[in-house]
């Protein structure tokens, strides 16, 4: 085939060429790492901006021109320069919104329509939006429509503006209606009925003059038509338009071979022989056409790639032909391309042909954006074979054929059917490329349809999507299906084919009766499981239903009218099968203008709007780096809550451009930060507490260097358990410290015991949260001055003094010598007002210690996984009202989560509490309110700061109460609404209030019972599409609910020409603040507003300010300047008043001549407001901002997609300051809100969550979680402010506007709840059902109970929140089904013990299993069950799986049961864990048997626990055994059971010696349960060992002390009880229970859990998280593992402190604590539990490894080790497990080192290589080995760490399934478990189990699709079953 290019030749094409905005840019080699974005960035051009990194918001948005040498002409179009490689877009133009116009030499008309309208707010995502639709005009030859307009934009985010009046300021270039444009016709523009008509549409539109408007704007009369039109340029809009470059149309393109960072390799080949070529020399080579995918993958997934090929330049691969077979699309075509030709050839080919080309199209534009389809490739998107491909599905289900070519240049052709092998993987070969795909036409009655669902109906992954095809043809009067397929995405690893279905579809009639069977069918083609990736399981498979039936209706509803085609569509049914068109957004807005001076009142345009179009606006991490400067990167944590063992940075600090990497010892000053309480560290130094949490910080010369050094560096960790949820914390009591927040007014209790009350409910609202999405991430810039006496910053930031409180907290400085300044900031809403400032501080820790500039600028995803989110919350409400719904109580509590520290969480949840009423008068009410503790990030404020989720609380029971009483809400809202007077329940009176004014406005505005008439008629006449409306109040208090940041500052400067300068303390932040500041300076100086100027703020000219938080900035920042235009105007006034200037400038040079000081520092503190939460009682708000909403919309309730129709505000906001500002501030609020209730949901790693890893943020980027987009906005957004109602508490008479609007879009939520209403209602569920926020389109779907649901849930499903779930850690016995089975057992251990556990245990986690018990958990063990178990345990039997632990299990489910109780078990925990299980027991034995092995056992411990369950117990005495530990046992048994705990026991006694030490242990005892073997204890001691536990028990107590309840003993004390006893303490005393030195207990307790003292009874206590004096006796920190224990105890030892008393020291020294060489004792002790030296015996050496020779012990007495020696039975060394060698061991010890040699089997061995075992195991010791053998059956071998491999191990083995892999036999087995047969095992169930693996092939002539799977056989109790079936 030839050579490629030689080298000679490769160097002439070394460097590429580049024009950018018209300049011609030379490009190096040795840039392929680089992005199109970085490369402009660093060359200046900083008005692209940097969103997120992955093509998901348009920030970065560029336009791209290049020649297209095809068609000749010049292809523009728009791109996300984030993801285009640099090199790709050599030889291309690039145009910047630097390059379409400027301030100074004037605005493209894109710009200033954009900023003329309004269309600007925080202007971070501007430039993105100007450049979308530049390229669109560009490219277009004439007017684009609207439709195109909205189109182009779906790619581009915007937070502020609600995207209304950006498409209204775009609007002006579509054209509709040629005459409105060439007419000349006045009169066709003019209002008619009051109400402007737009030329572009013919409709009545909001862009048109205003009567209130003072001028009327240039809008929609401006001509924005093309002046001219080139095919090499164009159109252009005005004359200064950028051409296309002459040298590039002249310019011939050449292969490229350039090199980047990293080894990195980019070649562009020019024919496809040199790509075949460049494949074979580099078989794992990319192929990169627009980096859409592999951008992704080496960007965010950190995947590298060293070589790619791009083939952009390749005809052969770009081809679009036309044949009579159908069509050959080129792998190269871009999305666009396509689209545009399939488009053309729909008009040129007969309908018929082209059903699949329609299904393409359809499919297409609702592919990602306009970016991304005009750069990624039909190929690239085939090969990625993505499970959720938009158009796979379709080219399998159209019988398209895959042509593939392979270096030699063979072609050959596959089935796109047969191309997809697994996840991830197609049919080539590694020197093989997709070369085209041939769609065949399709023919006459052959229908293609395409489906999908995602969360967004614009640019968003598909949840499930479909392709589907049926070809019917006549044969005796019916139509039978002679060909389908059926093809679905999002429900298995690959595009699935429902291969049943189509099997069954052949040869039938097209009827119901094949729709009926065709859906049951499908139910067995498509199996998700239930743990599957991305969740939502029940709502995928109901959509593949609800897909296949609308595709029934689709293609009936084509062939109806054909001859004897009798299937027609219901009427009703219709809906079900139109598709959606969304008419084009209008707008609407209704205000009246109270004009105040020169300015104030004027509808102004944001100050900064005309900067912020032209890219010219400077945000943080625009400024220009200095020489020196450094990029931060942070290191973080990766799990939710553990113990930091190690920090390896040593791979950081040799990575490229390493300057430096820092920790908490290098922090200079304070190491802990926090608003209200310090509680959050810097820099994490031995606790991680949540996933995200700062580890430390790393700096290098670019940010990508500083990335990479970060993720070299190493963290070990050791796992705690984490709290996910906040039915986990209330469950645990995890709660913030002094959080609880209590109101009440009248009384509750009484009022639900009379008579009044007709009516009682009570429910739970679970609340979802927030991302904020500002579209600029955090960013901070800190440098020092006068070699770091001076820190000086730039951040952005809501706060500036909390950024130069923090950072010289953390630095040492006073403040005085940190300034902060903020120019303005690309969004808040909240996140930006505390947690911004904990960045800076880590920013300043670098650049004060190296003396160097540093910024740190956070990428989108770990901006979102790091810095919290608004709260989730729970509501749990209990309403009395009576029959007429008048409401007369509310008990409620409420509860937030707060992350891992406190933040402003109290004062969010004060203001929940606060507004938790609504606008409902409510004459008796109860409400608590608790801050939760968990494990997440620390979340923040939000717009709406708590209010919002109170008043969603209240909303929900004002519906449930019109459903009890069967009336509409909307009259239960109304006969509760508060009125003038009213008293809140906290005190506060109301005043002005508007409420009923608004009300009565806005269903006269929105007409809503012709409405509700109108929504009521369609859901009749509508089966499948449901309307529904609402109407929503609201009532916002106004004032920082804490007292004393209600204050401001401002300086004001007037200078001698007139001009005025004003700082302030606020932010600008996108809502104006600066532009209605400088309105109210100008009025008050009478001079326009031009001549006011606000440059920044900055903590060196205002100091102390309060945040730009809580709406209040207008009102505080507004007056304070006000204060200063005063004191000055009152200075002038001498002047002034002689009259002798003409102009402000005269005045103000005549006062400058005077020497009248023209400067002033204004003041204003906020009146009569105040609060004491001890008496609930005082006034928190100066006033309250009223406002109401109205929405309708539709849903579809077959897929839960939903849009709205209608949406009608109407807020009281005084006499505006700016209207149209407001109106800007209420439209993007209402959007904001309709993303928190309907579209935004947080997805993290918990119970709910399985498949994301615990504590991890999923929905950390656009690709995930999904803002509102421009096709969300409602179809019809009118927008009206109440006229004449002035506000005297508030300057100028206004209100604040800035949150009050945002709950106002739950109106949107329950128009939703109302239209699934109509849907469950004719499937025949009636009444109240919950909906919880957001109503996502899973939420809807499976709300709207029907046929398609009904087979995966029933109507009462409710899909979990993440943060809200219930982690299934229940209490004891409760939803537990096999509760019955148990009833004799202790309630407080076994029922439901392993429930309890059951959850989402991160796999290290499974260790603490057998904590749980008792039902007195620890926090700590909460998390360990093994329930993960194999995740394939059916629904029903789940909930009671722990249960069957305890022996009750029916049949069916044991086999399961024991399987996944290993299962998800981490190598060493696998050991211990459900071994002891079975044990041999009798059946009814083994009921209690589980539990209290697994009782009290530890994470360390579990490694001991099944040691216990020695074999060969009589029968008899079993059941005892097991008794005993639950507490139950009988007289006559005690003393036998204490008795072979002496380890002196009888034979018969021995073999339960472990046993019950471990029963009723608890975590931290556990380590210490061997030490009560006193070993040669005397005779009458030995009945009450268990006493002397205690100490100085009497007789009468020994019988009970296994209880450990005595009467007045204080109870085991958890976790002590072992070890402080002290001699002659007396039992009454509590005392005993501490060391004497219980007061210097160091601090390191803090990780203690779980103590609390009962009737002086101590006893396990769950949640306490710090210790605490109950009674006077201090907690010690007795369940701290690794706490520093007690002064004198060395670090070390905290483990073994309950156990090691040396032979001769006396009980009441301190020292016993320790042996004589506690100072010689090694790290590795850490590890260390319960050895216990007893008199002459070894001690137990369970896990010291220094203590494996004792003074005084014998050789023999080795095999004593960790166990006492029971008739030369070796009783398996039970705990140290991971003990590092000793010396001195020999070596033939290490056999036995984590394995036991039985007979010829090995089998492992539990714990350390250092026992001094004997060598030579003696024969009879086979049954004894850590495993017992009960009638020749071997006892599942306990520790067996899960399955190490055993060397030679002999067939006869296969009967230890339990763990070891036998035979090639995978560690599935696991599965295997449960198989020890209870009772009377047979010989031949020594074979009882073992694992085949068979395949599976359902196309037997390819063995390519067959998968293995994984079968359990067992030859005795139950035939072969499928455990687990894997890919």
């Amino acid at each position: 085939m030839g050579s490629l290019k030689s080298e000679e030749e490769l160097e002439e094409s070394r460097d590429g060429i580049l024009y950018v905005n018209g300049v011609r840019k030379v490009l190096p080699d040795g840039l392929a790492h680089l992005t199109l974005l970085e490369y402009l960035r660093d060359a200046g051009l900083t008005g692209t901006k940097l969103g997120c990194g992955e093509g998901g918001c348009g920030a970065c948005t560029v336009m791209v021109s290049y020649f297209d040498q095809n068609f000749k002409k010049c292809v523009h179009q728009a791109v996300n320069a984030c993801l285009a490689p640099l090199y790709s877009v050599e030889g291309m133009h690039v145009i910047t919104v630097e390059g379409l116009g400027n301030r100074k030499f004037g605005l493209h008309p894109v710009q200033e329509s954009l900023a003329s309208r309004h269309g600007s707010q925080c202007g971070f995502c501007t430039p993105g939006f100007v450049m979308s639709m530049y390229a669109l005009l560009r490219s277009n030859k004439t007017a684009p429509t609207e439709e195109q307009i909205e189109e182009s934009l779906a790619g581009n985010l915007c937070r502020c503006t609600g995207y209304r009046p950006i498409l209204d300021a775009f609007r002006v270039f579509a054209k509709s209606n040629d005459l409105l444009y060439t007419s000349g016709s006045a009169s066709l523009q003019e209002p008619t009925n009051g109400e402007f008509i737009c030329p572009s549409t013919g409709k009545p539109c909001s862009c048109g003059p205003n009567k209130d408007t003072i001028e009327p704007p240039n809008v929609c009369q401006n001509d924005y038509k093309p002046l001219s039109y080139n095919e090499i340029d164009g159109s252009s809009y005005t004359n200064k338009e950028l051409i296309f470059p002459p040298q590039l149309l002249m310019r011939k393109s050449a292969n490229l071979s350039l090199s980047g960072f990293g080894g990195i390799k980019w070649h562009r080949p020019l024919l496809l022989k040199h790509v075949l070529e460049l494949k074979s020399r580099y078989p794992d080579a990319k192929l990169v056409v627009g980096n859409t995918e592999l951008g992704i993958e080496t960007r965010l997934k950190k995947i590298h790639y060293p070589v790619f090929i791009s083939v952009t330049h390749v005809p052969e691969l770009n081809i679009l032909t036309v044949d009579p077979d159908g069509i050959e699309i080129g792998a190269g075509v871009r999305l666009s391309e396509l689209q545009k030709f399939l488009k053309r050839i729909i008009k040129e080919r007969p309908v018929y042909e082209t059903s699949s080309c329609k299904a393409i199209i359809e499919q297409i534009k609702w592919f990602a954006g306009t970016q991304i389809r005009n750069v990624a490739s039909v190929g690239g998107n085939i090969c990625t074979a993505s499970p959720i491909s938009d158009l796979n599905p379709l080219w399998m289900s159209s019988r398209a054929k895959f042509k593939i070519v392979d270096g030699k240049g063979i072609i050959r052709t596959v089935l796109a059917e047969n191309f997809f092998l697994g996840y991830r993987k197609v049919d080539l070969g590694n020197n093989e490329i997709l070369l085209s795909v041939s769609l065949p036409w399709t023919r006459e009655f052959e229908y293609v349809k395409e489906f999908k669902q995602a969360h967004r109906r614009d640019d968003d992954i598909a949840l499930v999507n479909g392709g589907m095809r049926v070809f019917l043809e006549k044969s005796n009067k019916n139509w039978i299906v002679s060909d389908a397929c059926i093809v679905y995405g999002g429900v298995a690893p690959v595009s699935l084919s429902a291969v049943k279905a189509k099997d069954y579809l052949i040869g039938k009639a097209w009827n119901k009766e094949l729709l009926q069977n065709s859906l049951e069918i499908l139910k067995q083609d498509v199996v998700i499981s239930e743990d599957a990736p991305g969740g939502m399981v029940e709502f995928r498979k109901s959509l593949t239903l609800s897909f296949f039936f609308k595709f029934f209706l689709w293609v009936s509803h084509q062939m109806d009218g054909q001859d004897s085609f009798n299937e027609s569509v219901p009427v009703s049914y219709l809906s079900a099968v139109e598709s959606f068109h969304r008419p084009s957004v209008m707008g609407s807005q209704d205000y009246k203008i109270t004009k105040q001076g020169t300015a104030v009142g004027s509808p102004e345009v944001h100050m900064s709007a005309r900067l912020q179009v032209t890219g010219e606006a400077e945000y943080t991490d625009d400024t220009p780096m200095p020489p020196g400067g450094l990029h931060a990167a942070l290191i973080l944590s990766k799990k939710p809550h553990a113990r930091l063992l190690s920090i390896d940075d040593s791979g950081a600090r040799s990575s490229p451009g390493f300057a430096g990497v820092f920790f908490a010892k290098d922090i200079p000053g304070s190491k802990f930060t926090g608003v209200v309480v310090e509680d959050e560290e810097v820099f994490a130094s031995e606790i991680v507490t949540c996933v995200g949490q700062v580890i430390g910080v790393v700096v290098a010369d670019t940010h990508e260097n500083a990335k990479l050094a970060a993720r070299k560096v190493v963290v070990e960790y050791e796992d705690l358990r984490p709290i996910l949820s906040i039915e986990d914390a209330v469950k645990f009591k995890s709660f913030h410290p002094n959080c609880h927040r209590s109101l009440s007014k009248g009384d509750v209790d009484l009022c639900f015991k009379s008579d009044q009350c007709h009516k009682i409910i009570e429910g739970e609202v679970h609340v979802g949260g927030q991302e904020h999405f500002y579209l600029e991430p955090h960013s901070t810039f800190v440098w020092t001055m006068d070699g770091g006496n001076e820190v000086h910053m730039i951040s952005s930031t809501q706060a500036p003094q909390k950024h130069q409180k923090y950072v010289s907290h953390v630095l040492g400085l006073p403040m005085s010598k940190v300034v902060c300044k903020v120019k303005r900031i690309g969004g808040g809403f909240g996140g930006k007002e505390t947690r911004s400032a904990f960045f800076a501080a880590v920013a300043s820790v670098p650049a004060y210690n190296l003396n160097r500039p540093v910024k740190l600028t956070l990428d989108r995803d770990i901006d979102m996984q790091v810095s919290g989110q608004r709260h989730s919350f729970l509501g749990k409400y209990k309403v009395g009202f009576t029959d007429e719904g008048k409401v007369l109580a509310l008990d409620l509590e409420i509860y937030n989560n707060a992350g891992n520290s406190l933040d402003l969480s109290l004062a969010i949840l004060e203001r929940a509490m606060y507004h938790s009423d609504n606008v409902y008068e409510i004459p008796n009410v109860r409400i608590n309110g608790s801050v939760c503790f968990t494990n997440y990030p620390s979340n923040t404020a939000f717009r709406g700061f708590g209010g919002p989720q109170g008043m969603l609380i209240t909303e929900n029971w004002i519906q449930r109460i019109a459903m009890e009483v069967n009336k509409s809400p909307e009259e239960i809202r109304e006969i509760n609404f508060m009125s003038e007077g009213s008293i809140l329940h906290y005190g506060q009176q109301i005043q002005d209030c508007t409420l009923h004014r608004l009300w009565d406005e806005l269903k006269k505005s929105c007409n809503f019972a012709k409405v509700r008439r109108e929504v009521e008629d369609f859901n009749l006449h509508n089966r499948w599409k449901k309307r529904g409306i609402a109407i929503i109040p609201t009532k916002f208090g106004i004032s920082f609910t804490t007292k004393f940041m209600n204050q401001a500052g401002a300086l004001v400067q007037v200078y001698t020409d007139g001009t005025v300068l004003v700082t302030h303390g606020g932010v600008e932040m996108g809502q104006g603040l600066h532009t209605k500041v400088a309105q109210i300076a100008a009025s008050a100086f009478e001079i326009p507003l031009s001549s006011v100027f606000i440059s920044e703020t900055s903590t060196d000219k205002v100091p102390n300010a309060s945040p730009t938080a809580a709406s209040a900035s207008s009102d505080m920042y507004g007056a304070a300047v006000l204060d200063a235009c005063k004191q000055i105007k009152a200075r002038m006034e001498p002047i002034a008043s002689m009259k002798k200037h003409t102009s402000f400038e005269e005045l103000v040079n005549a006062c400058y001549f005077e020497r009248v000081d023209l400067s002033a520092h204004g003041f204003h503190i906020v009146p009569d407001i105040g609060f004491d939460w001890k008496t609930g009682k005082g006034h928190p708000f100066r006033y309250f901002t009223y406002g109401a909403a109205f929405a309708e919309v539709e849903i579809d309730t077959l897929t839960g997609d939903f849009h709205t129709r209608a949406a009608d505000v109407i807020l009281d906001l005084g006499f505006s300051i700016n209207p149209a500002i407001d109106v800007g501030q209420i439209e993007g609020a209402f959007v904001q809100g309709m993303g928190w209730v309907a579209l935004e949901e947080l997805k993290w790693g918990d119970k709910a969550h399985k498949w994301i890893p615990p504590g991890c943020l999923f929905t950390s980027g656009p690709g995930n979680y999904k803002i509102p987009s421009v096709n969300d906005v409602p179809h019809k957004f009118k927008v009206s402010l109440l006229k004449d109602a002035p506000n005297d508490k508030a300057i100028h008479s206004s209100k604040a506007v800035g949150e009050p609007p945002f709950f106002l879009a739950s109106s949107v939520f329950f128009a939703i709840k109302d239209a699934i209403l109509a849907a469950r209602a004719e499937s025949g569920s009636h009444g109240w059902f919950p909906l919880d926020n957001p109503a996502t389109p899973e939420r809807i779907r499976m709300a709207c109970a029907d046929e398609f649901t009904a087979p995966f849930v029933k109507s009462d499903f409710r899909p979990k929140l993440s943060g809200l779930t219930f982690n299934n850690i229940l209490v004891v016995g409760e939803n537990c089904k096999c509760r019955k089975d148990v009833e004799k057992v202790m309630v407080g251990v076994v029922t439901c013990i392993h429930t309890v556990v059951v959850g989402m245990v991160t796999v290290v986690v499974g260790t603490c299993i057998r904590m749980v018990v008792v039902g007195m958990v620890t926090v700590v063990v909460v998390t360990c069950i093994h329930m993960e178990v194999v995740g394939m345990v059916t629904e029903e039997v789940e909930t009671c799986i722990r249960m069957e632990v305890v022996g009750m299990v029916t049949e069916e489910v044991e086999t399961c049961i024991r399987m996944e109780v290993v299962g998800m078990a981490t190598v060493v925990v696998g050991t211990c864990i459900r071994m002891e299980v079975v044990g041999m027991a009798t059946e009814e034995v083994g009921i209690c048997i589980r539990m209290e092995v697994v009782g009290m056992a530890t994470v360390v411990v579990g490694t001991c626990i099944r040691m216990e369950v020695v074999g060969m117990v009589t029968e008899d005495v079993e059941t005892c055994i097991r008794m005993e530990v639950v507490g139950m046992v009988t007289e006559e048994v005690e003393t036998c059971i204490r008795m072979e705990v002496v380890g002196m026991a009888t034979e018969e006694v021995g073999t339960c010696i472990r046993m019950e030490v471990v029963g009723m242990a608890t975590v931290v005892v556990g380590t210490c349960i061997r030490m009560e073997v006193v070993g040669m204890a005397t005779e009458e001691v030995e009945t009450c060992i268990r006493m002397e536990v205690v100490g100085m028990a009497t007789e009468e107590v020994e019988t009970c002390i296994r209880m450990e309840v005595v009467e007045k003993v204080m109870a085991v004390v958890v976790t002590c009880i072992h070890t402080e006893v002290v001699e002659k303490v007396k039992v009454e005393g509590e005392t005993y229970i501490h060391m004497e030195e219980e007061e210097t207990v160091m601090e390191g307790v803090e990780t203690c859990r779980h103590m609390e003292v009962v009737e002086k009874v101590m006893v396990v206590e769950v949640t306490c998280r710090h210790m605490e004096a109950v009674e006077k006796v201090m907690v010690v920190e007795v369940t701290c593992r690794y706490m520093e224990a007690v002064e004198k105890v060395m670090a070390v030892v905290v483990t073994c402190i309950h156990t090691e008393v040396v032979e001769k020291v006396k009980v009441e020294g301190e020292t016993y604590i320790h042996m004589e060489e506690e100072e010689t004792v090694m790290e590795v002790v850490e590890t260390c539990r319960h050895m216990e030296v007893v008199e002459k015996v070894m001690a137990v050496e369970v896990t010291c490894i220094h203590t494996e020779a004792v003074e005084k012990g014998k050789a023999e007495e080795g095999t004593c080790i960790h166990m006492e020696v029971v008739e030369k039975v070796m009783v398996v060394e039970v705990t140290c497990i991971y003990m590092a060698e000793v010396e001195k061991v020999m070596d033939v010890v290490e056999i036995y080192t984590r394995m036991v040699v039985v007979g010829k089997v090995m089998v492992v061995e539990v714990t350390c290589k250092h026992m001094g075992a004997e060598v030579m195991v003696m024969e009879e010791e086979v049954t004894y080995t850590r495993m017992e053998v009960v009638e020749k059956v071997m006892v599942v071998e306990v520790t067996c760490k899960r399955m190490e491999v055993v060397g030679k191990v002999k067939e006869a083995v296969e009967t230890y399934t339990r763990t070891e892999v036998v035979e090639k036999v995978m560690v599935a087995e696991v599965t295997c478990r449960r198989m020890e047969v209870v009772g009377k095992v047979m010989e031949e169930e020594e074979t009882c189990r073992y694992m085949m693996m068979e395949e599976i092939c359902e196309n037997k002539a390819d063995v390519a699709m067959c998968v293995l799977r994984v079968v359990v056989v067992e030859t005795c109790k139950h035939k072969a079953t499928l455990a687990k079936e894997t890919m």
